[in-house]
């Protein structure tokens, strides 16, 4: 890991996914890859990355609304920038930024470079 470097985490349930968008932010931040919400949050837990780039329909116990959910509802991690990237978007977009304070919302499929360029804005 580079000195000084944001820590981006990307979760998604799709292995190509998760490595598209890592290769992408990885010029810009160290990126680590969750393939669930439940490794996910363990992993922010343990490392708290500065973003988290999130699926929010993924199998498992926890899906990502949860996920983002509990982020944003515990003091210790809702400074984490959440960036919601989903299939579903015209169906939870507003949802996701008004009711769970995600911080950008992108519909798939969403430009590996538009999403680095967010999170360059967004992280400084």
């Amino acid at each position: 890991m580079a000195e000084g470097r944001k820590k981006v985490l990307v979760v998604d349930d799709l292995d190509d996914i998760r490595r598209v968008y890592s290769i992408a932010l990885a010029e810009h931040f160290d990126v680590d890859q969750a393939p669930n919400a439940i490794t996910a949050f363990e992993h922010i837990v343990n490392h708290r990355p500065s973003a988290v780039v999130l699926d929010i329909r993924m199998p498992g116990r926890m899906s990502g609304i949860e996920l983002c959910r509990h982020i944003k509802q515990n003091d210790a991690y809702n400074k984490i920038c959440v960036v919601i990237v989903s299939g579903w978007g015209h169906l939870y977009e507003h949802e996701m930024l008004a009711e769970y304070g995600a911080d950008a919302f992108f519909e798939k499929p969403v430009s590996p470079g538009k999403l680095a360029s967010f999170l360059k804005n967004a992280l400084g």
